[in-house]
């Protein structure tokens, strides 16, 4: 059964992950960031497989959804890119196939097709979690940057507001410096 196998060969299937990350050279920005997903998503598959096993069905918890979104906002925190998002989690697939193609293990369609399932809904999620955030984190910028772009105006048209009450009401004369402003 695939779930044994994989957890008898996690360490083995982990670290070929690990290096798989580090080597690729889209991610070589930062393999460690997402080398601390990397558990993370492997040990999802496990249980996955083992529901299949049990039910005939793949699991469809909420809770699967709410640690890919959990992964998503990690991995834009830790400055990930979605290309390395998406690459990060191949590597585990390949890393899964090689070992098992290495030990003589057969994967069956039907297992193989349940890690391709949980691996395209965890990036699916993680992506989308990714995606609004960095949405949510940009629009905060745009905010930031129109409200500092407003105090600015605010200030000039104070000063140019004051200027014309005090050219008008006479206090100072309409060819001086308070008519510059």
């Amino acid at each position: 059964m695939l779930s044994d196998f994989l957890s008898s060969n996690r360490q083995t299937i982990l670290a070929r992950s690990h290096r798989e990350v580090t080597a690729l050279s889209i991610l070589a920005a930062n393999p460690e960031a997402w080398n601390q997903g990397l558990p993370e998503v492997y040990d999802h598959l496990i249980p996955a497989l083992q529901h299949v096993a049990k039910f005939g069905t793949p699991s469809s918890e909420e809770s699967d959804k709410a640690k890919a979104i959990l992964r998503g906002e990690k991995m834009l925190r830790l400055g990930l890119t979605v290309s390395q998002v998406m690459h990060g989690y191949r590597t585990i697939c390949l890393a899964i196939t090689e070992v098992a193609r290495e030990q003589s293990f057969a994967i069956s369609n039907g297992e193989f097709n349940v890690i391709n399932r949980v691996l395209d809904i965890a990036i699916g999620e993680a992506v989308t979690a990714y995606a609004e955030l960095h949405d949510g984190l940009a629009h905060k910028a745009e905010t930031l940057r129109l409200g500092s772009l407003a105090h600015e105006l605010r200030n000039a048209l104070t000063n140019v507001t004051l200027a014309h009450i005090m050219i008008r009401d006479g206090m100072v004369g309409a060819r001086g410096e308070t008519n510059a402003v």
